[in-house]
């Protein structure tokens, strides 16, 4: 399940249809809707080197490198598509999450 937690200036992301963002990247990534959690973060405040937005996003090990890359290209391009920015402005970390190290519903996920 992809989570990516979204930092974006909240000059630009007023009109912006998050939901429907997610149906587009869920339908990209062949996953579910609810497999996806986007959270979206417009009050904070930033220093040193700005950007737009930034995400940290958070995978499971289950996927390859190449898959990784299919996942943050495609989160940037809908940000891009639904934020109406240049790619310059964006900036995604990519944790990845090893099995046994996420607590969900009470219950600690193997991925095997």
């Amino acid at each position: 399940m992809p989570i990516a937690n979204c930092y974006i200036k909240k000059e630009i992301s007023g009109d912006a249809d998050f939901q429907q963002l997610v149906a587009e990247w869920a339908k990209i990534l062949h996953l579910s809707e609810n497999d996806i959690t986007l959270n979206v973060i417009t009050d904070y405040k930033q220093f040193g080197q700005p950007y737009l937005v930034m995400v940290n996003l958070f995978l499971p090990s289950l996927w390859s490198e190449v898959d990784i890359e299919k996942i943050q290209q495609s989160l940037s391009g809908l940000i891009q598509k639904h934020l109406k920015i240049d790619p310059g402005q964006i900036f995604i970390m990519t944790s990845i999450i090893e099995s046994g190290h996420v607590l969900s519903e009470g219950k600690v996920e193997k991925w095997g």
